[in-house]
């Protein structure tokens, strides 16, 4: 990043700042999200609703994957903007070889996951023969663990540069590949639902080889083999944990609901969950993009000591985020009779309280600008034990109690109900997080002019 793009981030009004960063990174994260939405769909069409259930089932696991990228991505891109916020660009050259030291350490670890994906599948008392279909999506995409985890952890860094609309284009061609590669693989293969998954790994794979080319050639030079800031190190995975971490809350709320569907819900029923908690994650997307457009501004300004700043981005932000989420909500209302023939076929309609459920699950999108947003705003405050503690409150104190006790015994619907439950009270957390950390900030008369100082956390 040169001094130009710094400083605009860094000076010219909020409301520019969001129109020239926000909508790449919405449009890369709408079609991320589009290509996992019409994943579904491609599965649901050209195979069963048995299909659809051992997706849901993998897709936990297969989200180690993006977790891990997560982690490493975050932690290098909160010291990435930072150090250019402060203009330490030594800082930023060592961070070159810490990144490749870690993402081969992260490769590794992704695929060990494959010595206990079995074991951990068959954990749960799933159906045997759903258990293997699952098992076998969810192998073959811890084959390509490298790709997965270099492509995500490097667009991290990327954007954390305030290159949000390079890291868009960058993801772009992957994403399309996917896209168009998986219909054609499960139309004209006898793979089943393993085309899906090779479809997917195919569209990664191009993903990383897009961004390794970009930093071969325009960005970093490869890096020495010398050992790395071992001090350095440690932050990057201590301010990228709390990513991770929320990850794997994520991984266990999916595989006690999935649980609680098994004693509750028919196959149908299970296949419709992950049908609809596909297309509440595609319809989050855009709401994606524009956290992961605040996490530079953010901690650029940070690193830049301007203050007066981060109180402003994050409530432009947030708004900006409700707005999109308040037409999403509109025609959620809308498409909702539809929603049991788009994916379980012609002919299957949904009850009305099923119907009301679905509508109370896609209403957590109302919620979502400013949890999102709120944990983007404390990682990049290096605040990373206010994030574990949104991450672990969110699953432990309100949603695994509630699924947990309530699932057996107000069944199928109740899951859909306790899922808003759990993000009102966690949106109230993060609000209050971000309240209490603006006001520390103020009450040490931070401003753009004072001098440089350490927080802790």
């Amino acid at each position: 990043m040169d001094d130009r793009e710094r400083d605009f981030i860094v000076s010219a009004p909020i409301s520019k700042v969001f129109r020239k960063i926000a909508p790449a990174s919405m449009l890369a994260l709408l079609i991320f999200g589009l290509n996992t939405f019409m994943d579904t769909l491609w599965v649901g069409v050209f195979l069963n609703p048995q299909a659809l259930a051992a997706i849901g089932i993998a897709a936990p696991f297969s989200s180690l994957l993006m977790g891990l990228g997560s982690w490493l991505g975050t932690g290098l891109g909160t010291l990435v903007s930072f150090a250019l916020g402060s203009k330490e660009d030594e800082d930023i050259a060592q961070l070159n070889g810490i990144g490749f030291y870690l993402f081969i350490l992260g490769s590794l670890v992704g695929w060990s996951i494959l010595f206990f994906s079995d074991l951990s599948l068959r954990t749960f008392g799933f159906d045997p023969e759903l258990t293997d279909l699952a098992l076998q999506y969810l192998d073959t995409c811890l084959y390509a663990a490298p790709v997965w985890i270099i492509g995500f952890g490097l667009n991290y860094t990327v954007r954390a540069e305030g290159k949000v609309k390079k890291a868009a284009w960058l993801m772009l061609p992957g994403l399309i590949l996917n896209l168009i590669l998986t219909p054609i693989l499960l139309e004209y293969t006898s793979l089943g639902l393993i085309a899906a998954a090779w479809g997917t790994n195919a569209g990664m794979l191009l993903t990383s080889l897009v961004h390794v080319f970009h930093y071969r050639t325009l960005h970093w030079e490869w890096p020495s083999w010398s050992m790395p800031n071992i001090r350095k190190a440690h932050e990057v995975i201590r301010l990228g944990f709390p990513s991770f971490l929320n990850m794997i809350m994520s991984i266990l709320q999916a595989l006690v609901v999935y649980s609680v569907l098994g004693a509750v819900a028919s196959l149908e029923e299970i296949a419709l969950y992950t049908s609809l908690n596909r297309m509440l994650l595609f319809l989050l997307m855009p709401l994606v993009g524009i956290m992961r457009a605040l996490s530079p501004v953010i901690g650029i300004n940070f690193g830049a000591q301007k203050i007066d700043r981060l109180n402003e981005s994050f409530w432009y932000f947030s708004h900006k985020g409700l707005g999109l989420m308040i037409i999403f909500i509109l025609l959620s209302v809308a498409l909702t009779p539809f929603l049991g023939s788009l994916f379980m076929g012609d002919g299957y309609e949904l009850s009305s309280k099923t119907q009301l459920a679905a509508l109370s699950f896609l209403s957590t999108l109302l919620l979502y600008p400013y949890l999102f947003n709120g944990l983007s705003f404390v990682t990049a405050l290096k605040k990373d034990k206010h994030s574990m503690i949104i991450g672990m409150a969110r699953q432990f104190l309100f949603f695994l109690p509630l699924v947990y006790f309530g699932g057996p015994h107000y069944g199928f619907h109740w899951i859909f109900y306790a899922t808003l439950i759990t993000e009102i009270l966690s949106t109230a957390l993060a609000l209050v997080l971000v309240y209490q950390n603006v006001k520390v900030l103020q009450q040490r008369g931070l401003n753009p002019m004072s001098s440089r100082v350490n927080f802790k956390s």
